[in-house]
């Protein structure tokens, strides 16, 4: 467990050809909950404290077969309020692959949570400078089986998510209840938080043979917002991208996303696509 609170700031650094594998995380062991099978990070900035865990990993980096309750691999706890600021940061600078991990309450891969309330910012990077496989990871009774992703700010906090996939991205076999790959959603923000939950693809990106038994073969995002708060979820394919033989049981064989904004808030959902992109053979229903 990797603790970060009080204006604390913590630095791992892992060298490389390191493997994580099967590792798991018990809900009766001490300061843990049972969250992130491999690595639980939580930082909490508070009372105008700067508060920071930051990951760096070299090259050859495999997470397999690991279980937790919460984020089988990876879970990601990032909580700002009273002024403060939080940071998590995973930079993996070379190529990683997570395969067979389990989240038996949710997040079978990476689990992350954001929250950014009363004048306070939370940020969440996770930079891959390599490629990364997400192959095999969850069953069809947990959320979000490679990347679960959740974000709430409120009063005029700020939350800010940032996925970055520099090398090729491969997302296969994944499986889950909702989002059978990556399950985004923003919710709860209020007054005037601003949220975002972003994902940017600079090299091909795969997502094939994933599935949910319920919405979202591939992909879920959901955004609600309140007040006068402004939410943003937001997936750039500036490459190409393959979505090939994935399967939603319910809506949405490839993507499925729903934006609510009541009051005068702003609720924003993009997907853009600005290189070769093919659908071929996904299912839903």
């Amino acid at each position: 467990v990797a603790d970060a609170s009080k204006g604390g700031v913590n630095t791992f650094n892992f060298s490389n050809d390191v493997t994580f594998k099967n590792n798991t995380t018990s809900r009766n062991q001490v300061g843990n909950g049972g969250d992130g099978g491999a690595i639980n990070s939580w930082v909490h900035g508070d009372d105008t404290h700067e508060s920071a865990n930051i990951f760096n990993f070299g090259d050859g980096i495999l997470f397999e077969n690991n279980r937790a309750r919460y984020g089988g691999a990876l879970h990601m706890d990032t909580f700002a309020d009273d002024q403060g600021k939080a940071q998590n940061t995973f930079n993996f600078n070379g190529d990683v692959t997570f395969k067979d991990n389990i989240g038996t309450g949710g997040a079978s891969t990476i689990y992350s949570t954001l929250y950014g309330y009363t004048g306070s910012e939370a940020d969440f990077d996770m930079n891959f400078k390599g490629s990364v496989q997400f192959l095999n990871n969850g069953d069809k009774t947990t959320t979000g089986s490679a990347v679960y992703s959740v974000v709430e700010a409120d009063g005029t906090g700020i939350a800010n998510s940032n996925y970055t996939f520099d090398g090729e991205a491969v997302f296969r076999s994944n499986k889950a209840s909702t989002g059978g790959a990556v399950y985004s959603f923003i919710y709860g923000l209020a007054d005037t938080g601003k949220g975002l939950d972003e994902y940017t693809f600079n090299n091909k990106a795969v997502f094939d043979g994933n599935e949910s038994a319920g919405n979202g073969g591939a992909i879920y995002a959901g955004n609600l917002t309140y007040d006068n708060s402004e939410g943003t979820i937001a997936f750039r394919f500036n490459n190409e991208a393959l979505f090939k033989n994935n399967k939603a049981g319910q809506n949405g064989s490839v993507i499925y996303a729903i934006a609510a904004g009541e009051d005068t808030s702003k609720a924003k959902i993009y997907f853009d696509f600005l290189g070769q992109t093919s659908f071929i053979n996904n299912t839903s229903g």
